[in-house]
């Protein structure tokens, strides 16, 4: 029992007890995030990310529970320096002329390199040495391998204020960064993600409450939460 006049704060909001009923202002608590697919991993703060971002050395997560990894690793597998955690690679990818590592380490202590050999004609060569077919440069895909986006890089296009650029040159308004969906096809959207659930990521990750989007002032020191907004004549 609560006598007449207290006060509870009850699902996020402030609740006071008159006449024997709770009365209750603000706005309720969001509800609970959906679960994660299979192919991805669920942070402890319940956002989801891709599962290949787990032990790769960058808190993708932004509370670190992606980083969280076994401190061994298998027998054909190589474990980078710079944390005791690894990541663990293919042994494939030590000493292959391109750092993997964060630290580098896959490619300290390496013979002489080989040289690469090139692509045939009309296939496209990625930094690591890969070949691809033509037709997979500027796709909006990674099609190179772990930590080579050569592939997707210099692809020419540029999006108007108000809009985010995908690796694969794809443009997307803003307002569907780091908003649960993957628009750009390959999950960049939604990563290097650090606003709370509620609010506005920035360029910069400089972060707003949703509910000053649009309302006339420039709050993102860019400009891009007035940026996304229609325009008057536009439906």
């Amino acid at each position: 029992m609560f006598p007449p006049g207290s006060t509870i704060a009850k699902h996020c909001q402030n609740c006071s007890c008159e006449e024997g009923t709770w009365h209750c202002e603000g706005l309720s608590c969001p509800p609970p995030p959906p679960p994660c697919l299979e192919s991805e991993f669920s942070c402890a703060s319940g956002r989801c990310i891709s599962s290949q971002w787990v032990c790769d050395n960058d808190d993708d997560c932004g509370d670190g529970s992606d980083e969280i990894c076994p401190f061994t690793c298998s027998p054909d597998q190589f474990r980078c320096a710079s944390t005791p955690s690894g990541p663990c690679l293919n042994l494939a990818l030590r000493c292959d002329g391109h750092p993997d590592c964060a630290d580098l380490s896959d490619e300290e202590f390496c013979g002489p390199a080989t040289p690469v050999p090139m692509c045939p004609p009309g296939e496209f060569q990625c930094a690591n040495g890969r070949c691809l077919p033509a037709s997979h440069v500027c796709d909006g895909r990674l099609d190179c391998g772990f930590a080579d986006e050569s592939d997707e890089q210099d692809c020419g296009e540029v999006c108007d204020e108000g809009e985010f650029l995908c690796p694969g040159g794809r443009c997307i308004l803003y307002i569907h960064r780091c908003d649960g969906h993957d628009d750009c096809g390959d999950l960049s959207d939604e990563r290097g993600c650090v606003c709370s659930p509620g609010e506005f990521q920035c360029p910069g990750d400089q972060c707003v409450p949703a509910d000053r989007l649009c309302d006339g002032h420039r709050d993102c020191s860019s400009g891009t939460d007035e940026a996304v907004c229609p325009r008057k004549g536009e439906n």
